[in-house]
């Protein structure tokens, strides 16, 4: 996999106790060096010990403008599949934290990012997807070619003559530094100087979704579900890292497919993983209630696998298929959950248990945003203060502990993480 060479100045890429002390809420909005966020103050404990983050932490103007600032801009952000650009010209945009960007393939083959936005006057040169050999603003017909270079206008040809100290070879549409791992693309939107090419930044967490298959080049993207929810983002990663526990009673049917007892947490540099053995089918109830979501969860000679890859990013692996879920902060009681159904190109035929698998899928993600409505309107009332952890939750003590070193600047927890909850093998890396 090509890509284009990273923006000027970034690094290269490559291919391929006791309560919280109340409550603080805290409605500033944040500025550098003015803002500060109420702190946590356990989180230099270990999990068996500590009390979760401050409820301030989920709805807190100020605490979700300081995470867009310090930690999003900052890492690495799924947008999309290398399937979605098919040839030369191929692209598709999206938004992030209200920055447009651009994905697409130019003629050798590399895929390439910008920013959205046309250097004369600010509009947006491109919208959907599709196939072009130049990027045209619809607003005064400023021409860009595939690798971002201004090449005239359309309309008024002659609007620039007269023009003064004019290069047309300093025009260029903003570069985004842009990498891939597998058949994901990725961009990191403030072109980070020391922030490590994916494959670096993933680490033996990444080498072991490959080695489940994760990073084949034969999955295809096919459907994409968007759900708005009203809640903090965190909510919804809380939710997804706890260990598998809320699955118990919150997925009725997807405990079927699981072998709990076998489970096992794994913890690495930048990402968590919860991976759980498939049921044998005797165990499956026998009024077939359950079908759907357990058949669509087995097969494909590999169990079931729920991995985070910080901060926001999560694959979930089923057996023949798999999803991606991408959560995106809209504001501190407000975010966006996008899930990205991929099969293998043999499987895309197969239409009965594609639709199968998407009914799964929005199933569950329904039953989650139930629970994940319930807890951002309780963590707004005043009431809760700060809960303690099952220590089965420890991939979600483990991304607070991330959050904290790039909030704070610290992380003190991560020295020594427990062994002791239930199913937790750590597999940290230096």
């Amino acid at each position: 996999m090509k890509l284009a060479a990273p923006p000027n100045g970034t690094a290269g890429t490559q291919s391929v106790g006791g309560a919280q002390l109340g409550l603080s809420f805290n409605k500033q909005t944040y500025q550098q060096g003015t803002y500060q966020p109420q702190p946590w103050h356990t989180a230099h404990k270990p999990i068996e010990e500590a009390f979760l983050p401050p409820p301030a932490w989920y709805v807190d103007q100020g605490m979700y403008e300081l995470e867009i600032e310090k930690v999003f801009k900052q890492k690495w952000m799924y947008v999309g599949s290398t399937s979605q650009l098919t040839g030369p010209g191929s692209y598709f945009t999206g938004s992030v934290f209200g920055k447009g960007y651009i994905i697409s393939r130019d003629q050798d083959g590399s895929i390439r990012a910008f920013h959205n936005v046309c250097p004369h006057r600010a509009a947006g040169v491109a919208h959907g997807e599709g196939c072009t050999q130049r990027f045209v603003c619809p607003y005064h017909g400023w021409e860009f070619d595939l690798e971002g270079r201004f090449r005239g206008l359309q309309g008024c040809s002659d609007a620039l003559q007269g023009i003064k100290n004019f290069r047309a070879e300093d025009v260029k549409l903003a570069p985004i530094r842009v990498d891939v791992w597998g058949v994901y693309i990725f961009i990191n939107l403030a072109n980070t100087p020391d922030l490590p090419p994916l494959k670096d930044y993933l680490g033996k967490g990444g080498e072991a979704l490959a080695a489940e298959g994760v990073a084949d080049d034969d999955w295809v993207f096919v459907k994409r579900l968007a759900y708005p929810m009203k809640c903090n983002w965190k909510v919804m990663a809380d939710n997804y890292q706890d260990g598998n526990y809320h699955v118990y009673l919150g997925h009725p049917k997807l405990i079927k497919a699981l072998d709990m007892d076998n489970s096992v947490n794994k913890l690495y540099t930048n990402m968590t993983s919860m991976w759980g053995r498939n049921t044998m089918e005797e165990t499956w109830p026998e009024d077939g209630s359950c079908d759907q979501v357990i058949r669509t969860r087995q097969g494909g000679g590999v169990d079931q696998s729920y991995s985070m890859i910080y901060p926001n990013f999560f694959v979930n692996r089923y057996g023949r298929w798999l999803s991606t879920t991408s959560v995106q902060p809209l504001g501190p009681n407000n975010c966006l959950t996008t899930f990205d159904c991929y099969f293998r190109k043999h499987d895309l035929e197969d239409s009965a248990f594609i639709a199968d698998c998407l009914e799964a899928e929005n199933e569950i993600q329904m039953e989650d945003m139930d629970l994940c409505f319930k807890v951002q309107e309780n963590l707004r009332n005043g009431i809760y203060d700060a809960g303690r952890y099952a220590p089965i939750e420890i991939p979600m003590w483990y991304y607070h502990q991330l959050l904290h070193r790039d909030i704070f600047g610290d992380a003190p927890g991560l020295a020594a993480p427990s062994t002791n909850a239930k199913g937790t093998r750590l597999q940290q890396e230096a």
